[in-house]
């Protein structure tokens, strides 16, 4: 246990240590406001040292003000106010591509289709060759019924069957998507398979450990 804060301690600070040599490197600045929204008081953190950074960084970026204020309210189990800041954060145009399919996971484990099209319009407006906003946008059909079989098709494509077009991980979020698309019922093998990858990706995911806890055993 007191290893464990010491490591936390370490870990803020260097957080910190990454924002004073540069307020611009906006991922140390995530880092550190996500720590002090789910870091203890014992371990240094606090919603009240968070806010004063959220305060700073909102002129400096807005998308990023408003994602990371997003964070902090997922903390306090406040869906609809991350709802509403991850929304501010698209419309104020983030500036680059991780940011936009940070959101998007969120989004795809949301299942919200029309927030997936305007990531993926988002995300081929800052990277057009990035084939995740093609993958965002067939997903977003799929959830709409709409051209599925043509929506599954590059879902497939884009996620790496049988191919080498993805050239980025895809976010944890999409083998689980991705089982679900493969449909249970139907095909309980190809859903455990795509829960499995997940799984890979972070083994701590727990959509993918409660999906195939429910899927149960072969």
């Amino acid at each position: 246990m007191l290893s464990a804060y010491s490591l936390a301690r370490k870990t803020q600070k260097e957080f910190q240590a990454a924002v004073d040599l540069d307020a611009h490197n906006f991922d140390a600045q995530q880092d550190l406001i996500e720590y002090d929204c789910t870091a203890p008081g014992m371990v240094g953190g606090g919603e009240e040292k968070a806010q004063p950074l959220i305060e700073k960084l909102m002129p400096m970026d807005a998308a990023e003000g408003h994602y990371a204020t997003g964070i902090c309210r997922a903390q306090k189990k406040n869906l609809r106010g991350r709802d509403a800041e991850f929304t501010k954060a698209l419309e104020s145009k983030p500036k680059t591509v991780k940011r936009v399919y940070d959101i998007g996971d969120y989004y795809l484990q949301r299942k919200n289709a029309d927030k997936l099209l305007v990531v993926a319009a988002a995300g081929e407006d800052l990277a057009p060759h990035d084939p995740r906003g093609k993958f965002y946008r067939g997903v977003a059909l799929i959830l709409q019924n709409q051209k599925p079989a043509e929506a599954e098709e590059t879902v497939a494509r884009v996620f790496g069957r049988g191919t080498d077009e993805l050239r980025v991980s895809p976010p944890v979020g999409c083998p689980l998507l991705a089982g679900q698309i493969a449909g249970e019922p139907e095909e309980p093998a190809a859903a455990r398979g795509e829960y499995q990858a997940a799984l890979k990706l972070n083994g701590k995911y727990k959509p993918a450990q409660e999906a195939l806890k429910q899927l149960g055993k072969d």
